[in-house]
């Protein structure tokens, strides 16, 4: 199961802080709800796809086109 966090207009608001601990939120509920099934969150940008990120359950996040989750 993975979860997406959508974000339109610029990439920057991809760093931001509060951009992160919301995301985070979402990952550690869901880690939670469904431990065996859970894979991750994709944060994922409509204005450049290139700068979506993919964060496991662990919170560590790798951009997301290294992933096999990228479409």
């Amino acid at each position: 199961m993975l979860l997406d966090e959508i974000k339109t207009g610029s990439p920057r608001v991809l760093d931001l802080t509060r951009t992160r601990l919301q995301v985070a939120g979402y990952v550690l509920a869901a880690a939670e709800i469904w431990p065996e099934k859970f894979l991750g969150a994709r944060l994922l940008s409509t204005f450049d796809s290139a700068s979506s990120m993919f964060i496991d359950p662990a919170l560590e996040a790798v951009a997301l086109e290294t992933t096999p989750y990228r479409k």
